[in-house]
């Protein structure tokens, strides 16, 4: 079969660019076509897009490439056919100009666990320039919706973007600008988000008022309180084993529970609580009583009362710390005496 090289590519445009080859050896057999191939992924050949020269014979020769879609990369060999066979050059690589002289995918935002909003900006370069958001589970990006200020006009950077609703919950989503005008068609770069419970939703049997950092664990807290008027309990006993930071109220509970067998006690409501198909709730530490706080009450969420709520955490023998659920000025976060009778709010982990 003939040897041959691929020539570096020239005059890339948004739909065309030019290439070639050189035969050094035409194998012992007149070469009958000759020309190159191309495709969007590795060792293209000519039963891929190609197109020829119209000679034959040895030497350098060009190829007009055409067809092509604006801003993807594009895989392109040299070919060259005899009697033999066909024989293929080195790889070249290279990518289409885009349609506008601006356009760009910007991160997802508004994300909950069903909804979010896409974002872009766009230049339509004095073309009139249709805006659409391809989004799917994969980068094949199995849908699409039209921005809200499609078409774009002008020569000024245009924000485009549009809400989607009816996501799955917990979902890892591609999504990406997509531009056309009569220049040609361009695809930009892709973005992802996950949909995930936001604070203030319901889900989990609760009401979410904590994610961490992965946002997809988290806590929720019972939409209502179990109790208005409960105790601590054990006053004068220390349980001990109690800890006040994000993620310990469950053991806190437990070793409350253990440690004080007083019947209806704000822990022991929390324990044998079942509610909405759940039955691991507990009473909060501290800091999650804090962020239910902060993140809910403050925000007008949750429904809770103006009074002091337990959490799950000794301050000594005695005394309990607990939260009043009053205004930002009027927070107050201390202990009091395990005898008080206090409001109960449970939660638990997702």
């Amino acid at each position: 079969m003939p040897t041959l090289t691929t020539t570096t590519l020239s005059n890339i445009t948004s739909t065309t660019a030019v290439c070639g080859g050189k035969i050094t050896s035409d194998g012992g057999s007149i070469v009958t076509e000759r020309g190159v191939c191309w495709r969007a992924s590795q060792n293209p050949t000519i039963a891929d897009s190609k197109s020829t020269d119209g000679s034959t014979g040895t030497g350098s020769f060009t190829a007009s490439i055409s067809g092509l879609t604006s801003n993807i990369t594009y895989y392109v060999r040299a070919y060259a056919t005899n009697s033999a066979g066909t024989g293929y050059g080195d790889e070249k690589i290279f990518t289409t100009s885009a349609t506008s002289d601006f356009a760009i995918t910007l991160s997802a935002t508004n994300v909950t666990s069903s909804s979010a909003t896409f974002n872009g900006s766009v230049n339509a370069n004095y073309f009139s320039t249709t805006v659409t958001f391809e989004y799917g589970i994969t980068t094949n990006y199995e849908n699409s919706i039209t921005a809200s200020q499609s078409p774009v006009t002008g020569n000024n950077n245009t924000d485009v973007n549009d809400s989607l609703t009816g996501l799955s919950t917990n979902t890892t989503y591609h999504f990406r600008v997509k531009i056309v005008n009569s220049s040609g068609t361009a695809y930009e770069s892709d973005m992802t988000f996950i949909t995930n419970y936001i604070v203030g939703e319901t889900a989990y049997g609760g009401v979410v008022f904590y994610r961490d950092s992965t946002g997809q664990h988290g806590l929720v807290c019972a939409p209502t309180n179990q109790s208005t008027e409960a105790t601590w309990g054990c006053d004068g006993t220390a349980v001990g084993r109690t800890s006040t930071i994000i993620n310990t109220g469950a053991s806190n509970t437990n070793a409350i529970v253990v440690g004080c067998t007083t019947a209806g006690i704000a822990a022991k409501l929390c324990y044998d609580l079942a509610l909405n198909g759940y039955s691991d709730w507990y009473l909060p530490s501290k800091d999650e009583l804090g962020l239910m706080y902060s993140n809910l009450h403050l925000q007008g969420m949750g429904g809770f009362a103006y009074a002091h709520y337990w959490s799950s955490c000794e301050f000594d023998a005695t005394n309990a710390w607990m939260l009043l659920f009053g205004s930002p000025m009027e927070m107050d976060m201390g202990s009091s005496s395990k005898s008080c009778t206090y409001y109960v709010r449970a939660v638990r982990a997702y």
